[in-house]
Order: C-alpha cells, then sequence, then structure tokens
C-alpha cells in the first residue's frame, strides 16, 4: 500500500511550469481643442493605442487598451471643473500595455524592458511627431489640434506563475499549486 492509499508500483513526474505576463502601464497627457469629442471617440482611442505602440517600439496594437478622460491630466489624475483654460482642455490617456505569455517568457520580458525604455527615452518632439501621423490618417478628427503635453509616465509589472502536476502511474492524481510573485519596477 502506498501513502496514496492505491497498491502497486508506480512512477511520479514532476513538472513544472513558469508562465510570465508582463505589463507597462502608465499616463500620458494631452491638450485638445474638443476634448469631450477626443474622449468619447472611438477613433482617438485607435489613434492613441497606434501612437503608444509605435512609441514603445512597435509592439502589437493589439497588446494597447486606453481610457480616455477630459477635463484631467496625469498630475491629478480626477477630472477637473475649476481653473485655466489650459485645464478645461486637458486630456488624460492612461494606458496598459500587456505582453501575454502566449508570446513566451523571455520574449515577453524582453519586448517589456525594450517598450519600457523607449517610452522613457522618448521626447515630447518625437511623441508629437506620432500623434501628427496617426491622427492625419483619421478623418473624423483631422479638424482636432492635439498636441502631447506631458511625455508617458512607465511603470512595469511582471508576473511569474508556476504549477507543479504530480502523476501516479495509478490512474493518475493531479495537484496544482499556484504561486505568483509580483515585481515592480
Amino acid at each position: 500500500l502506498t501513502a496514496y492509499g492505491t497498491t502497486g508500483t508506480g512512477t511520479e513526474t514532476t513538472t513544472t511550469t513558469i508562465v510570465s505576463v508582463a505589463r507597462l502601464e502608465g499616463c500620458v497627457g494631452l491638450s485638445v481643442s474638443d476634448p469631450d469629442l477626443f474622449s468619447e471617440s472611438a477613433d482617438a482611442v485607435f489613434v492613441m493605442k497606434r501612437v503608444l505602440a509605435r512609441a514603445a517600439g512597435g509592439v502589437k496594437v493589439d497588446y494597447v487598451h486606453v481610457s480616455i478622460t477630459a477635463g484631467s491630466s496625469c498630475e491629478s489624475g480626477r477630472r477637473l471643473s475649476w481653473g485655466y483654460r489650459r485645464l478645461q482642455d486637458s486630456v488624460r490617456v492612461d494606458y496598459v500595455i500587456i505582453f501575454p505569455a502566449s508570446m513566451g517568457e523571455g520574449e515577453a520580458l524582453k519586448q517589456a524592458e525594450s517598450g519600457k525604455a523607449a517610452l522613457e527615452q522618448i521626447s515630447l518632439s518625437e511623441i508629437n511627431a506620432l500623434m501628427s501621423e496617426e491622427i492625419s490618417m483619421v478623418p473624423s478628427l483631422s479638424g482636432l489640434s492635439v498636441l502631447i503635453t506631458t511625455s508617458p509616465t512607465v511603470v512595469m509589472t511582471v508576473f511569474v506563475s508556476t504549477s507543479n502536476t504530480l502523476n501516479g502511474s495509478n490512474g493518475s492524481t493531479t495537484t496544482e499549486t499556484s504561486h505568483m510573485t509580483m515585481m515592480t519596477t
């Protein structure tokens, strides 16, 4: 009788799989001639996703998720109902770029690290050039004046999870253990 309550001789196999998912997140401040129109536009979301994907070194646009808020700035983090004309034109773009485990652990980490470096190093003139290029291709936004006023902030988070599977020859017993470690840089 074995410790598992079954008879016979068995083989036990332990498999450990490490799955890594990395994420970049941050904020970009804009000044927009019609912040309400911009913040409610699906085309503006598309433009911001493309700008941020390019600014992060050419990551897939599908990996980028954005939220646009009129009357807010990266510094305030809340909607502003008072203030100067400049604040009234302010638009806050919060973004998350997800590097999925499906691309492979090494590749996800490599792309996240290079994306973080690219976002940290891009100048306002460079990112505004990207914005001008992207917005010029969208007729519904072509009449707007859009200027990126604050460089992207960026925080990188790496999630690592492990799972252990134990299989016995007696018909197989599986036990999963999950451990998640979060590292923020």
